[in-house]
């Protein structure tokens, strides 16, 4: 049981109808678990609709949702920029190839106004 949860739950059983603490710490287990589940199957049904974005907007608010988006295409063009190699336009587009690499890494910087970080 997780720190909030038993929280909660201590403070939920003194209102929970019961004819003794044992019944009433059940039930009011018994309805944080039901609570939990409910806002689990809305939230999957969020990612399964939605996809990811609503679901991380939901679920940590959309301020850190749109910081964590950033920071995953800021690694994935990092990732790109190190893939990038000679092998794909030869030598003849070396310094094309440089450039690319230059122009990823420029995206994937916090600096750039760019989608990555609004």
């Amino acid at each position: 049981m997780t720190d909030a949860r038993k929280k909660i739950a201590d403070l939920l059983w003194w209102v929970v109808p019961s004819q003794d603490t044992a019944d009433a710490k059940a039930k009011a287990g018994q309805m944080l678990d039901a609570y939990r589940d409910e806002v689990a199957l809305d939230l999957g049904r969020d990612l399964l609709r939605d996809g990811l974005d609503a679901f991380l907007r939901r679920l940590i608010g959309p301020a850190n949702a749109a910081r964590i988006a950033a920071e995953s295409r800021a690694a994935g063009l990092r990732g790109a920029a190190d893939v990038l190699t000679m092998d794909w336009g030869g030598p003849d587009h070396e310094a094309g190839m440089d450039e690319a690499r230059k122009q990823l890494r420029q995206l994937a910087e916090p600096s750039h106004p760019g989608e990555a970080h609004d």
